[in-house]
């Protein structure tokens, strides 16, 4: 019963996106809107949402809320291991992995795409990447604690050293898919802009990572800053 719940919030905002009541770039109905809407409990909207933010529909905006994706945006899904490093390694490049800030947070919307409690812990760890010590990227993870159980005030390089995907592997979590969604954009951001040693309205790649488990589970959301001019999208399409 659930499941046909969920598929018909899914089915209702889709249906909106597609008649043009909801454009790019709206903000939808917040989730307790929803919830009164559909008379459906708060699990039940967060996985319809989730499915509509991992399909590319949807938008989450932490602190703002949830929006129709905007059009200037290439999604593609991948199999397997697909961390940048390796992916860049894969290229010929050597990649550097800079830490920032590693810490344990609480954040309804982030419980809300995880699936998990809202007093539930999430890892969020910042690092840059450099390719012969040029910043190429900065990058933003979100992990459930319970799949890493790092401790705050720990030391913020113990993660990085192996890399995440590493470290998650090596307690018997294996990313089997994602899906990407990639957006052209100008930072404007004091942080970001510090942080890639880059100017005011410089142009960028922002993306959207969703990585999971074999039995669809979410095990991490990863949002990044890629510098235009070090990134390039190959993508072969097939019939």
């Amino acid at each position: 019963m659930e499941g046909t719940l969920y598929g018909q919030i899914e089915k209702w905002i889709l249906t909106k996106i597609q008649n043009g009541t909801y454009k790019p770039g709206d903000m939808i109905p917040s989730q307790n809107e929803l919830i009164g809407m559909f008379d459906v409990s708060k699990s039940t909207v967060n996985k319809a949402l989730s499915e509509l933010v991992y399909e590319g529909h949807l938008t989450r905006v932490q602190g703002k809320g949830t929006f129709v994706q905007k059009n200037n945006r290439l999604s593609r899904t991948k199999r397997g291991q697909i961390g940048f490093k390796e992916e860049m390694e894969n290229r010929g490049k050597e990649v550097k992995t800079e830490p920032i800030s590693i810490e344990t947070i609480k954040d309804n919307e982030l419980s809300g795409l995880f699936n998990i409690s809202d007093n539930a812990q999430i890892i969020k760890y910042t690092r840059r990447r450099l390719i012969e010590d040029t910043v190429v990227a900065v990058q933003t993870s979100y992990v459930p604690n319970k799949f890493l159980l790092y401790t705050d005030g720990a030391d913020k390089n113990s993660i990085p050293n192996k890399e995440l995907y590493e470290a998650l592997k090596q307690k018997g979590y294996i990313v089997k898919k994602a899906h990407e969604i990639y957006t052209i954009d100008r930072v404007t951001d004091e942080k970001i802009l510090d942080l890639m040693k880059i100017k005011k309205f410089d142009p960028v790649f922002r993306t959207q990572r969703w990585s999971k488990l074999s039995d669809d589970t979410l095990l991490e959301y990863v949002e990044s800053c890629l510098k235009w001019d070090y990134y390039k999208i190959d993508l072969n399409l097939d019939e």
